[in-house]
């Protein structure tokens, strides 16, 4: 008996957290979480003082939930390469207990005044593919993130909360390079 409740005990501090090893996801950002509260659904929101609805967020939610139960629906992403996945079989459910959406108080608008974005600059590269060339007047920046593998980093108008969201529900940090996941930001 001593035996198995020293295996258990070890089986469990092994484990580590269930999120981090579904999700796997860091983009390096560095947001504190306070004042939260819960949306219908269950989802950990830290708004700060922007103003946001916690019904758009469920509502999001559910509609990435219905696309990918209707575009993946046995789970396989084909040609998941593509869009650098971690996997080509995923779990679509989402586990609310692994999810906080944070709206950071401070944002700003991208240069041409049509984006909001985040502070942190995002690797030039990324924005070279968007046929943006390099100023060092107007930095690339991100328009979401993910953080700790279980935070969705987005800008109050959550126009990428649904782009994060499926990356963070797939592992795939391209979602763009497959037609079936794009399909499901619309």
């Amino acid at each position: 008996m001593r035996y198995l409740l020293s295996f258990l005990l070890f089986v469990c501090a092994c484990s580590g957290d269930e999120c981090e090893h579904r999700y796997n996801y860091d983009w390096g950002f560095d947001y504190k979480i306070s004042d939260t509260v819960e949306t219908d659904l269950g989802i950990v929101v830290d708004y700060g003082k922007n103003d946001v609805s916690l019904k758009e967020i469920d509502d999001l939610t559910i509609e990435v939930q219905d696309c990918l139960s209707q575009t993946i629906p046995d789970g396989i992403i084909e040609n998941y390469e593509n869009s650098y996945c971690k996997s080509g079989n995923v779990d679509i459910s989402i586990d609310f207990s692994c999810l906080t959406v944070k709206v950071p108080n401070r944002w700003d608008w991208s240069c041409d005044g049509k984006e909001q974005v985040l502070l942190e600059g995002a690797p030039q590269e990324g924005c070279r593919q968007k046929g943006f060339e390099y100023d060092p007047n107007c930095p690339c920046r991100w328009r979401g993130g993910i953080q700790d593998s279980k935070i969705i980093i987005i800008t109050p108008n959550l126009r990428m909360y649904k782009t994060m969201l499926i990356m963070f529900i797939t592992g795939c940090d391209d979602i763009w390079e497959n037609e079936k996941l794009s399909s499901c930001t619309n």
